[in-house]
């Protein structure tokens, strides 16, 4: 839910967000514990979990190093002044949006797949997938999965339960 809520706020044209990286704690009881330090209460030196679901309490988690936060932030610059535009939702909790013809995102909420035919607003082509890796090193192919948007600028969405794709100018590939 971290991610999806992560996605939202940096597909939006709104406001200044603000990523947090922290520190892993149980709650309520660790609310209160300081960041991780040594037996003199020196503040450890950042070693990052691999993942959100791997860190340990007392770890430093690095939230702006997920694929998801990362992604977003990249896509949030790259559609910066645009508008939203292409606007649809399943009436529930499956949601998608495109930023002008710059970028295109879809969140979903639901507690199962999300499967329908959704127009984008972005130029046809192969895109990569940022919330899964992007671009590879050199920029000429994906990371992750891709999406294609069809000549009627549409694409066949297929989202997983309590997931997102964005694409957006940057990765489109042909």
């Amino acid at each position: 839910m971290f991610r999806v809520a992560n996605v939202w706020m940096l597909a939006q044209p709104y406001a200044y967000p603000s990523i947090l990286s922290s520190y892993a704690f149980d709650c309520p009881a660790g609310n209160m514990m300081g960041p991780p330090s040594d037996a003199a209460g020196n503040t450890n030196t950042v070693t990052c979990a691999s993942s959100f679901e791997t860190a340990t309490i007392g770890q430093w988690v690095c939230e702006h190093r997920d694929p998801y936060i990362r992604g977003m932030v990249s896509f949030r610059k790259l559609v910066a002044g645009t508008d939203v535009n292409h606007w649809w939702d399943d009436g529930a909790n499956a949601i998608a949006f495109s930023r002008g013809d710059k970028g295109f995102v879809a969140i979903s909420r639901e507690g199962v797949a999300v499967d329908t035919m959704i127009m984008t607003g972005m130029p046809p082509g192969t895109y990569c997938d940022i919330l899964t890796g992007g671009l590879a090193a050199g920029g000429t192919s994906c990371v992750g999965a891709t999406v294609v948007v069809d000549s009627t600028h549409a694409l066949p969405l297929h989202l997983g339960p309590q997931a997102a794709i964005a694409i957006d100018a940057m990765t489109r590939r042909s």
